[in-house]
C-alpha cells in the first residue's frame, strides 16, 4: 500500500511531511532574521523599528512552533520574545553583551531545527543554561505587567489604572473551547498569539510560560488585555475564528469601584456554528475586499528543490524533442509544418529562459550566514574591522552558488587571520585603527565574478618565495626569474603556507588548493590581486549556470564527444612540423613553453591513432595546466544540456556529463580535468 501522506512521528502522534517541511522552511527564515537583526542590535543599538521586527520574527516562531507541538523550542523562542518586548518597551534596559546571549540562544534553535528536519522531533536536550541567561537579561527590567505575577480574575481596578496610565483601555477575556477540543493547549497557544499581536497582554490564566510550555490541557482561559483603541469586537472576531473557540466573553475593566461593563463576543455569539457562518463570505464579497485585483504586486510561493529540479530536467528533455522536430521540419516540404515548428521553436526558447531563471538565486541566499561567522571572529582573534558586502542582489546558478559556499568561508577566514593586521600594528604603520573586508559579487560578460578583499598587509613575495625554496618547492634560481603572478601562484601549492604559527582558523595558503580545485571543477578561475601594505583581492570567475554550456562538439572514432569550451583555447590543424619530441613523445609548442599532446581514441580506449598530418587538434586548458586533445574533427559549436551521468556512473573516469543530440542520441561530455590529470 503506497502512503499518499508522508508524515513523520513526533511525540505519539503523526506530523504531515509538508506541513513539517513548510514549518522547517519558514522558521529558518525567521532563524536567520533573528540572527541578522541581532548582529544590526550590536552595532546600531535599540531602535524601534528593528526591535519590533526581531519581535514579530520571535513571536513568529514560537506561535508555529506552539502550533506543530514543538513545545520546547516554543518555549525557549518565547523567552527571546520576552527579551525583546523588555528592549521594546524599555529600551533604556538595552545591554550590548546581552546580544550574545541571544545569539546563544538562536544556536540553540537551530540545533532544534536541525534535529526536527532530521527526525521529525526535537532535542532530547534540555536549554536550562540558556533560558537561565535569558530570564536574567529578562529581568534586568521586568515590566509592571508581567504576566508571570498577576492573576487576571482579581485586581480589575489595579488593570485597570495601570491602563489609564499608559492611556489604553484594559479588558478581562474570558475563552472557552468546544467540548470536543483534541488539543486544548494548541488552541489557546494560537488564541495567545493573535491576542499579542494586536494588544498587550497583561495577565493571563494559565500562564503564557506554560501555553508554550505544552503542559495546558484546560478547554477555558482567562487573559487580561491592554488596548490603544477600543477595538475589543473586533479582536473577539479573531479568536473566534480560531478553529475549536467556542465563546469569547470580553468585560472592561474600569478603575471606579471596581464595577465594569460586560459585552458577549459578537453581542453573545457564543456558538462554534455562528462562528463558521462568519468565517465564510460570498464571492461578491470577496472581489470586493482591497486586494483582489490585478494591480497587487507579485506575489510568491515556496516550491521544493526537488520540484524545481524536475521541472528544469523536463525543460532539458523538451528542448531536446523539440532539436529533433526541427530537423524533421527542415526535411520536410510541408511549410504550414515548418510554420508551425518556427512558432513553436519561439515560445520554446521563452518557456526555457523562463525555467532557467528558477534555477538562478541571489547570491543573498547563501551570504547572509557570513556576517555572524565574521563577528565572532573578530572577537576571537582580536580584530577590529567593518564586513561589507556587495552585489547581494546578483544571481547564479543555485548548485554553483552552494558549491562555493565554503570556499568563501575560507577565504573569509584567512582575510581575517593572515590579512588584516592586528589593530595595534594598523596605528603603527599610520592606516585607520578598523580595517576592513569586502565580499562582492557581480555579473560581467557571461560570467560571476565574486571578490573576497581586505585592506591589510598585502602578501609578501620575497617572504613567499623565501618559503618555497626553504620547502624544496622551488630553487633559488627558478625564483629569481618568476613573475609576481607566478610567485602567488605558490600559494594554491597543496600544504604551502607562509604562516609562522599553526592556527585553527587559516594560514595564508593552507587550504587554497582545495579553494581553487573547487572553483575549477565548476568551469571557473580563481587570482590573486595583491599590492603589498595595501591589501589582498582573491577574483573568483564563475559560469553562470551549469545547466547550459556552451561546448564543442567533436567526432572521435565515429562517435560524438563534447568538450566544454570554457576549457578550450583554441582549435588547430597540427603539421608535422609542429611537433617536439621530449622523451620519445610528441609535444606541442604553444606561446612561451611546451604542452602534452593527448590521443583522445587512444585515451579512451578506441584504438591507436595513425599519424597522418595534418591532424585537427584542440588546445585545452585546466587552470593552469595546457595541453592538446587530438581528435579525427571537430563537428560544431552550441549551448547543451548538461544532464548528470547518474550514480551508477559517476565514478566513470573521463566523463563529467552527457547531453541529448539534435538527432537523439547521446553524447558524453569529456571531463578536461581528468584527461589532463594523466599526461
Amino acid at each position: 500500500m503506497i502512503d499518499c501522506c508522508p508524515t513523520s512521528k513526533k511525540g505519539g502522534r503523526h506530523v504531515n511531511r509538508e506541513y513539517l517541511d513548510a514549518f522547517l522552511a519558514e522558521s529558518a527564515e525567521n532563524v536567520e532574521k533573528l540572527e541578522d537583526g541581532c548582529l544590526e542590535l550590536e552595532r546600531q543599538g535599540p531602535e524601534a523599528n528593528l526591535v519590533a521586527e526581531l519581535f514579530r520574527a520571535a513571536h513568529t516562531l514560537k506561535g508555529m512552533s506552539a502550533t506543530m507541538g514543538f513545545s520546547r523550542l516554543a518555549e525557549l523562542t518565547h523567552r527571546v520574545e520576552d527579551v525583546f518586548g523588555l528592549w521594546r518597551d524599555h529600551p533604556e534596559s538595552f545591554q550590548s553583551e546581552q546580544v550574545d546571549i541571544l545569539l546563544h540562544a538562536i544556536d540553540r534553535m537551530r540545533l532544534h531545527l536541525e534535529a526536527i528536519s532530521t527526525s521529525g522531533s526535537e532535542l532530547d536536550l534540555k536549554d536550562d543554561d540558556v533560558m537561565a541567561s535569558l530570564q536574567a537579561a529578562f529581568q534586568a527590567r521586568e515590566p509592571l505587567h508581567s504576566s508571570q505575577k498577576t492573576d487576571p480574575e482579581e485586581d480589575g481596578a489595579r488593570y485597570a489604572t495601570e491602563a489609564e496610565r499608559q492611556a489604553k483601555v484594559a479588558y478581562r477575556l474570558h475563552i472557552q473551547l468546544s467540548p470536543d477540543c483534541m488539543m486544548p493547549g494548541v488552541r489557546l497557544a494560537m488564541v495567545y498569539q493573535t491576542l499579542k499581536d494586536a494588544a498587550d497582554i497583561a495577565a493571563s490564566s494559565p500562564t503564557e510560560d506554560a501555553v508554550w510550555a505544552g503542559d495546558v490541557q484546560t478547554p477555558e482561559a482567562y487573559v487580561v488585555i491592554y488596548l490603544e483603541r477600543d477595538e475589543i469586537e473586533r479582536i473577539q472576531e479573531k479568536v473566534l475564528d480560531i478553529t475549536d473557540v467556542a465563546r469569547c466573553d470580553a468585560e472592561r475593566l474600569v478603575a471606579s469601584s471596581g464595577s465594569s461593563s460586560r459585552q458577549d463576543s459578537r453581542g453573545n455569539l457564543a456558538s462554534q456554528e455562528t462562528q463558521s457562518q462568519s468565517m465564510s463570505t460570498t464571492p461578491s464579497e470577496s472581489a470586493a475586499r482591497p486586494g483582489n485585483n490585478d494591480s497587487r504586486p507579485d506575489r510568491s510561493i515556496r516550491v521544493s528543490v526537488r520540484r524545481m529540479d524536475a521541472l528544469v530536467n523536463t525543460m532539458s528533455e523538451m528542448v531536446i524533442a523539440k532539436t529533433r522536430l526541427d530537423t524533421l521540419a527542415a526535411a520536410s516540404n510541408d511549410p504550414a509544418l515548418r510554420e508551425a515548428v518556427e512558432r513553436l521553436d519561439r515560445l520554446t526558447k521563452d518557456l526555457q529562459d523562463e525555467v532557467m531563471q528558477l534555477r538562478m538565486a541571489p547570491v543573498e541566499s547563501v551570504f547572509h550566514r557570513y556576517p555572524r561567522m565574521m563577528r565572532d571572529l573578530e572577537r576571537k582573534l582580536n580584530r577590529e574591522f567593518d564586513f561589507v558586502m556587495t552585489g547581494l542582489e546578483t544571481e547564479m546558478d543555485r548548485i554553483v552558488l552552494e558549491e562555493m559556499g565554503e570556499a568563501i568561508v575560507h577565504l573569509l577566514r584567512n582575510a581575517v587571520d593572515h590579512g588584516l593586521e592586528s589593530p595595534e600594528m594598523r596605528e603603527q604603520r599610520g592606516k585607520p585603527r578598523r580595517g576592513t573586508i569586502r565580499l562582492s559579487a557581480y555579473a560581467s560578460g557571461g560570467h560571476i565574478y565574486i571578490e573576497v578583499a581586505d585592506d591589510g598587509a598585502g602578501i609578501d613575495r620575497a617572504r613567499v618565495l623565501q618559503s618555497a625554496i626553504a620547502k624544496g618547492v622551488i630553487t633559488p634560481e627558478e625564483g629569481a626569474s618568476m613573475s609576481d603572478e607566478a610567485v602567488y601562484e605558490l600559494l594554491f601549492r597543496s600544504g604551502f603556507s607562509t604562516a609562522k604559527e599553526v592556527s585553527d582558523i587559516s594560514g595564508r595558503g593552507v587550504g587554497l588548493d582545495a579553494v581553487r580545485d573547487k572553483v575549477e571543477s565548476l568551469g571557473g578561475k580563481i587570482r590573486i590581486d595583491t599590492e603589498l601594505g595595501r591589501g589582498t583581492t582573491f577574483v573568483i570567475e564563475l559560469p553562470l549556470t551549469l545547466a547550459i554550456l556552451p561546448a564543442l562538439l567533436v567526432s572521435v572514432r565515429g562517435q560524438t564527444f563534447a568538450i566544454p569550451t570554457a576549457n578550450v583555447d583554441e582549435v588547430v590543424r597540427l603539421r608535422e612540423t609542429d611537433l617536439r619530441y621530449v622523451q620519445n613523445e610528441p609535444v606541442y609548442p604553444s606561446e612561451d613553453r611546451i604542452v602534452p599532446i593527448v590521443d583522445v581514441a587512444e585515451w579512451l580506449g578506441l584504438g591507436v591513432r595513425q599519424w597522418i598530418f595534418p591532424q585537427t587538434a584542440v588546445v585545452c586548458r585546466d587552470g593552469k595546466q595546457k595541453f592538446v586533445m587530438v581528435v579525427d574533427k571537430v563537428l560544431d559549436e552550441l549551448e547543451i544540456v548538461n544532464k548528470p551521468l547518474g550514480r551508477y556512473l559517476e565514478g566513470v573516469r573521463g566523463f563529467s556529463g552527457a547531453t541529448i543530440l539534435g538527432d537523439g542520441k547521446v553524447s558524453l561530455i569529456l571531463d578536461v580535468r581528468s584527461v589532463g590529470q594523466s599526461v
